[in-house]
């Protein structure tokens, strides 16, 4: 496996962001684009470097991509599907995302004597986490040195038999989940949200991004499409303007199913 095409990574990732700025997804002000040169990604210091060893690719990356602004504005949209960013504007959130666990539990990162995360969800110094899930969704875990991104899962186990797990002896460890290619796989994010199989409706609401099975989805999909002209003649301004309206007759109707 090849190491990983920095500017072909960060150009796939970026197309998320922009996407999202099309259809009007995110609140105004909730990620910092690079070059970050008012506010730089807060890399460990040279102490830090030893306890926590990061590949050089990983340095090269970080400062490339767009975050959350602050680990708040991370929880105001979902990146994916269930699955927030993790904001690498925030001091410490390095540090913290060495454990891919310690979002997904809520604790703080298991760390031993050295300075080394403990646990199976250890990464090594070519390994990145890019996201976190909620707790359904996806813990992107991006290995620079081979251009691979894992999908893994902490509340759910991985596919396929146990007997082909690589560490069948430890379930949940990220390496029981397939090494996909990372580029082209970002690009398949891209297209999901672009033919609309994913919806990135409202960032700041309960309907963030919706999916095939969410009872929302088709309807709000044919009106995007045939109401408001997506893609090609898409009316952004009367979509964020209006969509609130529909956002609360759906909760209306959904509230009325139930009760």
């Amino acid at each position: 496996m090849a190491p990983l095409d920095i500017p072909a990574f960060v150009a796939a990732w970026k197309a998320i962001y922009t996407h999202f700025e099309t259809i009007g997804y995110i609140p105004d002000q909730t990620v910092a684009y690079p070059p970050h040169t008012s506010s730089p990604i807060p890399l460990p210091d040279d102490d830090a470097i030893d306890q926590i060893p990061l590949h050089p690719l990983i340095l090269e990356l970080l400062p490339q991509l767009p975050y959350p602004v602050s680990y708040e504005s991370s929880c105001d949209f979902e990146i994916l599907p269930r699955t927030r960013a993790v904001p690498y504007t925030e001091k410490g959130e390095l540090r913290n995302a060495r454990d891919p666990l310690m979002y997904y539990l809520d604790e703080e990162p298991r760390v031993g004597g050295e300075g080394n995360v403990l646990g199976a969800g250890y990464l090594k110094p070519e390994e990145v986490l890019l996201t976190t899930q909620l707790p359904q969704g996806m813990t992107l875990i991006l290995n620079v040195a081979e251009g691979v991104l894992r999908e893994y899962d902490a509340s759910g186990p991985p596919p396929g038999a146990e007997v082909d797990y690589p560490l069948p002896n430890d379930v949940k460890h990220p390496y029981n989940w397939p090494a996909l290619p990372a580029i082209e796989t970002v690009w398949s994010y891209v297209r999901k949200f672009e033919t609309l199989e994913w919806i990135a409706f409202d960032g700041s609401t309960e309907l963030g991004i919706l999916e095939p099975f969410d009872r929302e989805h088709q309807s709000i999909k044919q009106i995007l499409i045939e109401e408001y002209g997506w893609p090609e003649a898409f009316r952004k301004e009367d979509w964020i303007r209006e969509r609130g309206e529909l956002r609360k007759r759906l909760v209306r109707e959904l509230y009325e199913e139930f009760f």
